[in-house]
C-alpha cells in the first residue's frame, strides 16, 4: 500500500487528519519533509485538535502519578 501525501501542504498539516483507527501513523509536513507524529491514541476529529494543543511529557508516568497542567498547556507527571 502507497501514502499519497498531499502535493500542497502548509506547515503543520497533518495526514491522514483523523486516522481514527489504532495503528494507523499519521504524520506531519515541517515545510522540508513528512515526519510521523508519534501518538499512541487516536481521539477522532474533534478531540485529536484538542489534545494535540497541549505538550504531552515524552515519558510514561510512574505508578500513582498524574497528568498536570502549568496553565499553558504544558502536561506533566505530578
Amino acid at each position: 500500500m502507497a501514502l499519497v501525501f498531499p502535493s500542497s501542504p502548509t506547515i503543520g498539516d497533518r495526514y491522514p487528519v483523523n486516522p481514527g483507527t489504532s495503528g494507523v501513523s499519521q504524520w506531519v509536513w515541517d515545510g522540508s519533509v513528512w515526519n510521523t507524529v508519534p501518538s499512541m491514541v487516536s481521539l477522532g476529529a474533534v478531540n485529536q485538535a484538542a489534545a494535540n494543543a497541549y505538550v504531552w511529557p515524552a515519558t510514561d508516568g510512574t505508578s500513582g502519578k498524574q497528568l498536570t497542567t502549568n496553565g499553558s498547556g504544558v502536561l506533566s507527571w505530578t
